[in-house]
């Protein structure tokens, strides 16, 4: 069964939580999440079989002495380490019965742990002892019937000295005994299937097997409550359903139990404050197991609350659909779009950069509107942009590999203002985005500059300005590459951050990752250090750029009739995450970017914390000159923000972000103040990492560990969005000599 989501803005379902329906009242005063229509979003649990300890899945299991989640990425598979002297697991079994337990597992230090000792304890009972082997091992044993429980059970690792051999420490402090846990199988001879929960009938009940339990991951409203229409039970054994909610940090609690057939069943979920919750429905037998069609039948079940939280009534008055001032006039209003390729908002004076590498940008958003919380939709330039001028995610747009081009059908931000009467032109420097890849859509004229600075840049810009059309409005996107490897600033830029008292090294690019990792780290440290140099002065430079074009507006009284967009499309990394340049991960040196919005009559001074994104660009340019924002757009408008002068976080909106270039990819959403990231490969999660953006602005705390629910919420959401599927279908671009040459010069091409 799928869930139908026509009715509803994929974002504004995001933000609700997955929202599947609407209640008896109107959307304005009732939230409602449908239990059973958003049944494929929720997770079953019966029987443990199976436990792949490396997964986000897994980390209900784990109870203490793990490691938060690692990729092997030699191997090419994530796991855990059992980091203190005995790590302990949670498993199920519905029917007691002897049992097969094949621990996967290796030494995470082989030469000096070989010869130690694993002791393998169920319930506290000693079932095995391991002498550790150096390689991979799957450590087998038989437990008997007798030890095992009917519910709950514990499968505890301890690790201690081997006779006669000492202990060591390794040099980052850790634990010699640390052991590498891939996985635990857990079998019985001539094993049934367990019975599973599922939905039966019409599709409008749900059957949970007894010791069977349902999870749902919900960002739950003030005030919610959960309908049951009806609550019946059925099979050889009694029982009850048991309502449960847990939230990171805090114990689990039970709301309400159902002990008897009922029928318009209420329980009320205390809070205030809306919250990440997991909801549990849980079908406990009051003795041993029946059959599979034995447990707890659930129909209409509905969580409801009033009065929906900022958040949910942003995302529904702020759609894409209605989203246009038609009272606004197109004539006599411009609109200029300047990209600064590769600019990181952290080296910026107005985000709080300490070098003054952009004087003249930061007095030019002291009047305009700055965005605090602008997230990237790629950490690379062609699907980035292709997110700013069709307001899509980038699976939506399907311009994500190195040769993609944008699809024909794609409309486009310059299409639709070319159709609404506005002249539209492009000049530009990254061949990411020159025609050759379908960027070219909509413009009367691009200019794909070859080769040059932001200098040149402006005398192109000077030349069309000189030459268009005056009596049409415009719509003019400039693209400056300078803060892009190599780093090559000016000399007078080039020596600018350069320590007077020291010898610059003699590089201008990344050294190579073979060459970074025979550095040690003082070699990695001075090499950043020297990059960073180079790359604040190619910003600098780019800073007097836009000083020069300004003044070309100023000259021709441009800039009051002109609304001025400047943004980045992505960052670039100094190996904050292991790597050089960008396009590799989606960690906030590449994804936070500048965003600086000056409205000609509104939002001078203002500073917006909202989370706001790359698609929101085109419906903003659109809402301000009073055309209709087309329904496919994703994006929403930034004007509400600005009108309202909104500097708080509330009806924070999500922003999605996505990687595909190297064959793993990369996806991240960011809630207000979480950020969640994960890799995958294939349909597997191969490494995950939650993250605290209000305490660290540079990704650099994974607290998966202590926030699993949370985590587990946002990976839905990220499967919501992902489940979508693409709406346009890229080509192949077909590249001539000089353009594979230079995108491998860039390396964007192997």
């Amino acid at each position: 069964m799928m869930i139908d989501r026509r009715s509803f803005s994929p974002l504004a379902a995001v933000v609700l939580g997955m929202l599947a329906g609407c209640g008896s009242r109107s959307a304005e005063e009732t939230f409602q999440f449908d239990l059973i229509a958003g049944f494929p979003l929720a997770e079953t649990w019966s029987e443990t079989r199976h436990i792949d300890l490396g997964t986000l899945r897994s980390q209900q299991h784990l109870e203490s002495g793990w490691s938060d989640i690692r990729w092997d990425k030699n191997r090419k598979v994530n796991y855990v380490l059992a980091d203190d002297e005995e790590a302990v697991l949670r498993f199920t079994i519905l029917r007691p019965r002897t049992l097969i337990f094949k621990a996967f597992g290796r030494p995470r230090a082989p030469e000096l742990v070989t010869g130690h000792v694993v002791e393998a304890r169920v319930n506290g009972n000693l079932v095995a002892e391991w002498v550790v082997q150096p390689n991979n091992k799957r450590y087998r044993v038989r437990v008997p019937e007798g030890l095992i429980l009917s519910g709950e059970n514990e499968f505890s690792l301890r690790f201690r000295p081997g006779d006669g051999i000492e202990l060591e420490t390794v040099s980052d402090g850790g634990p010699r005994q640390s052991m590498i846990w891939f996985s635990l199988d857990i079998e019985g001879p001539k094993d049934e299937e367990p019975p599973t929960v599922q939905v039966i009938g019409e599709g409008d009940s749900i059957l949970i097997p007894w010791g069977t339990r349902l999870e749902y991951y919900l960002r739950l409203p003030p005030e919610s409550r959960l309908e049951l229409e009806q609550v019946k039970f059925v099979g050889n054994s009694a029982g009850s359903l048991e309502v449960e909610l847990k939230e990171d940090g805090v114990e689990a609690e039970r709301m309400g139990n159902v002990d008897s057939p009922a029928e318009n069943v209420e329980i009320r979920f205390p809070g205030d404050n809306e919250r990440v919750v997991r909801l549990t429905l849980r079908a406990v037998p009051r003795q041993a197991v029946g059959s599979a069609r034995s447990g707890a039948i659930v129909s209409g079940a509905v969580i409801r609350a009033p009065n929906p939280s900022k958040a949910v009534q942003a995302a529904r008055s702020s759609s894409a659909a209605d989203r246009s001032r038609s009272s606004r006039r197109i004539e006599d209003r411009n609109v200029l779009l300047y990209v600064v390729d590769t600019l990181r908002a952290d080296h910026m004076g107005m985000y709080g950069y300490p070098r003054p590498v952009t004087p003249n940008l930061d007095r030019f958003a002291a009047g305009a509107t700055i965005f605090d919380n602008a997230v990237a939709q790629s950490s690379w330039t062609r699907a980035s942009m292709a997110s700013v001028f069709t307001g899509l995610w980038p699976v939506r747009h399907d311009t994500n590999g190195r040769k993609d081009k944008l699809a024909s059908e794609a409309l486009t931000l310059a299409e639709v203002l070319n159709e609404a009467g506005m002249e539209t032109a492009a000049v530009a420097r990254n061949w990411n985005i020159f025609p050759t890849f379908g960027f070219a859509q909509g413009f009367d004229e691009f200019r794909a500059l070859q080769r040059g600075q932001s200098k040149q840049i402006n005398e192109s810009v000077q030349y069309w300005l000189q030459y268009r059309d005056p009596s049409k409005p415009f719509f003019l996107y400039v693209h400056t590459v300078d803060p892009h490897g190599p780093y090559r600033p000016p000399e007078k830029f080039k020596q600018m951050f350069m320590p007077p008292d020291e010898t610059p090294l003699d590089l201008d690019k990344h050294p190579g990752f073979k060459r970074t990792k025979a550095m040690s780290e003082e070699e990695k440290r001075q090499v950043a250090e020297h990059l960073i140099n180079l790359y604040d002065g190619e910003i600098a430079f780019n800073d007097s750029m836009f000083a020069e074009l300004l003044e070309m507006f100023e000259s021709r009284n441009l800039v009051e009739d002109t609304l001025i967009v400047i943004l980045s499309d992505h960052g670039e990394e100094f190996l904050e995450h292991g790597t050089w340049e960008h396009g590799k991960n989606l960690f906030a040196e590449n994804l936070n970017v500048p965003l600086i919005i000056r409205f000609p009559e509104a939002g001078h001074g203002v500073r917006v914390q909202q989370v706001v994104q790359h698609i929101d660009i085109m419906p903003t340019i659109l809402d301000w000159l009073g055309i209709p924002i087309p329904d496919v757009v994703e994006g929403r408008s930034l004007l509400d923000l600005i009108d309202d002068g909104h500097t708080g976080t509330e009806g924070s909106r999500l922003a999605f972000s996505y990687l595909e270039l190297d064959g793993l990819p990369t996806r991240s959403v960011v809630d207000g103040d979480w950020k969640f990231v994960e890799r995958l490969r294939g349909d597997s999660e191969i490494w995950s990492g939650l993250f605290n953006r209000k305490a660290d602005r540079g990704d650099e705390a994974n607290v998966i560990g202590s926030n699993s629910i949370r985590a587990r919420y946002m990976s839905i959401l990220l499967d919501v969005r992902v489940q979508e599927g693409n709406l346009l279908t890229t080509s192949e671009a077909v590249l001539d000599a000089t353009t594979e040459s230079a995108l491998r010069a860039l390396g964007y091409l192997q």
